[in-house]
């Protein structure tokens, strides 16, 4: 009985201790593109490091800008919290889902949007969050 709680134990763990490593064990290739991600490495679960070598597999041959825009997305994506990369990966899904000629649209809104001065976007933000509080108090979404 006890052998037979342990063998389900140790298969519930191994999915989540495969592919997990050591930062000393990354290759100087790994350990330069991850470098974001050096203080947070060792709480990876083995699937997200995994998909992060994945990621940097072949980050020597990005020119020197897509290495600075991977390693500050990197960044910017180890400093979220659990509940923010959620979002953003529901966000991510949603817009893959919407038709191309939609995307475009955003897709140029966006670069809209990035032209306004910082008074101008929190001006916007202000206006988002008015008609967000506006429907949810009306019981819409």
């Amino acid at each position: 009985m006890a052998a037979k709680r342990i063998a389900l134990l140790i298969g519930a763990l191994l999915p989540m201790m495969v592919g997990a490593a050591d930062w000393s064990s990354l290759s100087g290739q790994e350990q330069r593109a991850l470098a974001p991600l050096s203080s947070q490495w060792p709480s990876l679960t083995g699937d997200q490091q995994t998909k992060w070598r994945g990621i940097v597999e072949h980050f020597d041959s990005l020119t020197p800008e897509e290495q600075e825009r991977v390693g500050r997305r990197m960044k910017e994506w180890s400093s979220l919290s659990p509940q923010e990369r959620q979002r953003a990966l529901d966000q991510y899904r949603a817009l893959r889902n919407i038709p191309p000629e939609e995307r475009e649209a955003l897709r140029q809104r966006w670069q809209e949007y990035q032209k306004l001065s910082p008074e101008e976007r929190e001006r916007v933000r202000d206006e988002a969050r008015q008609k967000r509080s506006n429907r949810s108090n009306k019981g819409e979404r």
